[in-house]
């Protein structure tokens, strides 16, 4: 019940960043990509990964395995962009 749980919570991260960036995007009347963005992406597809290495299914950990690097190096962008 616990893994289901975390599964789904990832899903739901992963899922909500399409929502934040419509939702900052239709205020600015422009395309927007908050840094909120990257974070979802990046704790989604962790939470995500983690229930697919639970669940012992290699389709689904190969779909998230590199997602949270790629995720990582976009925040990272993002903190030495913000510290210029």
């Amino acid at each position: 019940m616990i893994w289901t749980g975390l599964g789904l919570a990832g899903a739901a991260l992963f899922s909500s960043r399409f929502l934040i960036q419509w939702l900052h995007s239709e205020k600015a009347r422009q395309l927007v990509v908050p840094p909120i963005f990257w974070h979802l992406s990046f704790w989604g597809s962790v939470l995500q990964l983690l229930y697919a290495l639970h669940i012992d299914k290699l389709p689904v950990m190969l779909s998230y395995a590199f997602l949270p690097f790629l995720y990582a190096r976009n925040l990272w962008l993002l903190k030495r962009t913000a510290l210029r």
